[in-house]
């Protein structure tokens, strides 16, 4: 769960072999739309529950733009509080 909130930055710690480091994420406002299709942390909020999934912005079929989770699955929009570039992972 991540507290920062719109344009504000955040870190959380990643774990990596035998150290952690800090990522910051800096969130985006939901209008301000990523580029279609590209991977992002999608920021929530489901009945006061505030969470993050993995997603894009993107179009369905019928041409409605919306943000989807990596199962292609839609996300309200009244649910999606921010979102923001993927956060670096552990280097192979």
């Amino acid at each position: 769960m991540f507290a920062a909130g719109i344009g504000q930055a955040s870190s959380r710690p990643t774990l990596h072999t035998n150290t952690m480091t800090t990522t910051t994420i800096t969130w985006h406002k939901p209008a301000n739309y990523p580029d279609a299709d590209v991977r992002v942390l999608i920021g929530l909020n489901i009945d006061g529950i505030r969470d993050s999934c993995e997603g894009y912005f993107g179009c369905n079929p019928d041409g409605r733009e919306s943000y989807y989770t990596v199962d292609d699955q839609p996300i309200e929009h009244h649910h999606v509080t921010g979102w923001a570039e993927m956060p670096e992972g552990p280097a192979p």
